[in-house]
């Protein structure tokens, strides 16, 4: 079974309200920095938004986000690790049907 896209435990609101905690910053304040409005970044943490590439940009840097994943993370194609190989050896059995 191959999965292609894994369920995210958070979601932009919920990334953007921790880094905010995280920052001590209110969403005034992000918004002063970010300048990006306080009333469109309470909606983001209520998960309804749509931030441009720009904003998104923006908001991670004021918040020391990755930017790249952040704006990944809003358009909902997050992408899954890469898994190198596993840490044990699998061994098919042979055996008749």
């Amino acid at each position: 079974m191959v999965i292609e896209q894994a369920p995210l435990e958070d979601e932009l609101g919920d990334v953007l309200e921790k880094a905010l905690a995280h920052a001590g910053l209110t969403p005034e304040a992000l918004g002063a920095r970010s300048g990006v409005a306080a009333e469109r970044i309470r909606d983001a943490i209520d998960y309804r938004y749509d931030f441009t590439a720009v904003e998104l940009d923006h908001l991670a840097s004021a918040l020391g986000l990755h930017a790249p994943g952040l704006r990944a993370l809003a358009d909902g194609r997050y992408p899954l690790p890469v898994i190198a190989g596993l840490p044990f050896c699998l061994h098919p059995l042979r055996s008749p049907h």
